[in-house]
């Protein structure tokens, strides 16, 4: 009980709101999707494999990663080529896909599976993979987002072993985003917007938190002073600095977007249940949201959340003249664009292998998706 009335007394809870006199705006959630299979990669080895996906930009291009047993695989899709492999980086052959921008541009990490070491990673069609300078005194880096202009952000070691945030420039310059204002703590950024602001997470001695950075104010946490059971977990954000997430603690994950003066606002849960999990992993620019939340018979099946319909299954907005089995499953929802196409995982019953899949919104009912 103490916990739940630590966690009303963070959150602004609220219905679903339905848009006045049915007006339409580019935040309305079509009413069906024509889904498609994404594939796999060739040349995988035979056996289970995990794909996941992790990202989609204005162009309906995806990324994600296969991994075996022993290796992992950036791979960049689109319906014209299908999944192309990135590559590898010589010394961290193992790849992992984070970001992508409306230029193509991708980011990531490349691990040396031996020593575990990580480097961030970028990857264009022209130049294939290279290890951009992230550097902040240490030796391990990663990249977790890019935007449109190409700065990118994620975390990198610095001399004493802790991570700090940074934002690479385009110019090659690097920014310690920092972390507590005495030095102290690890900070890892999540994601960046179109005009450069930065969210992540906080993480010190006995507290942990997520932040939003700009250039004006550095960093500030979303929550001043947070109880220890609660972690605040940016995930995205928008050009109108809109931020989406997850707040896990004593209870499963809350899905939340948060806005300069509003605060928090928990969309609550596919299956109803306020104590069952969600999570929100991407907001577009008009925000719509997408993620995964348990439903009643507590599978996680992706959902897209919009102010003027409230939180919605994607397995119930699947147009029928889709091309993909009529029992797969969509699960947890990583990304959208600003057309609304979004980007998930999901499987086939009987089959081991996760599958993953691009969503567009049917702009014409009743003929068949194309």
């Amino acid at each position: 009980m103490r916990g739940q009335l630590i966690f009303a007394a963070l959150m602004i809870v609220t219905a679903p709101v339905i848009a006045a006199g049915g007006n339409k705006s580019k935040s309305d959630i079509p009413a069906t999707y024509c889904a498609y299979d994404i594939g796999q990669l060739p040349g995988m080895p035979p056996g289970e494999t995990s794909l996941d996906v992790r990202a989609i930009n204005n162009r309906n291009q995806i990324v994600g990663s296969i991994a075996d047993f022993s290796t992992s695989r950036a791979f960049i899709w689109d319906r014209k080529d299908g999944m192309r492999d990135l590559g590898s980086l010589a010394g961290h052959p193992n790849l992992v896909a984070a970001d992508i921008n409306d230029a193509g541009t991708v980011v990531g990490d490349a691990t040396d599976p031996e020593t575990g070491e990580s480097l961030a990673f970028i990857w264009t069609k022209s130049r294939g993979v290279r290890a951009p300078d992230t550097s902040l005194g240490g030796v391990n880096s990663f990249a977790t987002g890019i935007n449109r202009s190409g700065q990118i952000v994620g975390a990198s070691q610095i001399g004493n072993g802790d991570f700090h945030a940074f934002r690479r420039e385009v110019n090659g310059d690097v920014l310690d985003l920092g972390a507590f204002a005495d030095g102290t703590g690890s900070s890892s950024a999540t994601a960046v917007n179109g005009l450069g602001q930065v969210v992540g997470t906080l993480v010190g001695e006995g507290f942990q938190d997520g932040f939003l950075w700009n250039e004006r104010d550095g960093i500030a946490p979303l929550i001043k002073d947070p109880p220890p059971a609660f972690f605040v977990f940016p995930q995205d954000i928008n050009n109108r600095g809109e931020i989406v997430g997850d707040i896990v603690g004593r209870e499963p994950g809350r899905a939340f977007r948060w806005k300069f003066g509003e605060g928090f606002l928990f969309l609550g849960t596919l299956s109803g249940v306020d104590t069952h999990f969600a999570t929100a992993r991407a907001i577009n620019l008009w925000g719509t949201i997408v993620g995964g939340s348990q439903t009643i018979s507590g599978d996680v099946h992706g959902f897209v959340w919009s102010q003027q319909t409230g939180m919605r299954d994607l397995n119930d907005v699947i147009d029928p003249g889709s091309e993909i089995r009529t029992d797969a499953v969509l699960g947890a929802a990583a990304g959208i664009n600003d057309a609304g196409s979004i980007a998930l995982v999901g499987f086939v019953p009987g089959e081991v292998s996760q599958r993953g899949f691009l969503l567009v919104p049917q702009r014409y009912p009743g003929k068949r998706c194309q």
